[in-house]
């Protein structure tokens, strides 16, 4: 388990058990994402955020995934080739 999963699953404790496997399901999907470029991840993290940004229930997660894996350590999938999130 990677560091990005373990602490999302820190991070999402107290969420319903569908919601929060749902969104580590993603998560696991983000991070070992095939790409020759970012264009993919992005276009899947933009996805995400926007699915789960709609979710009161979990609003600070997602404020929490947005900073920290898709700003501040934004290489931290493994087909990260070049540049951040945009």
């Amino acid at each position: 388990m990677s560091h990005v999963e373990r602490n999302c699953e820190e991070k999402s404790n107290g969420k319903d058990k569908e919601t929060r496997d749902t969104m580590l399901a993603i998560i696991k999907l983000l991070q070992v994402m095939p790409s020759p470029s970012t264009e993919s991840f992005n276009h899947t993290a933009r996805l995400f955020l926007t699915k789960w940004s709609e979710n009161l229930n979990v609003i600070k997660f997602i404020a929490h995934f947005k900073t920290e894996c898709i700003y501040k350590n934004y290489g931290w999938y493994e087909g990260f080739v070049d540049g951040p999130f945009y």
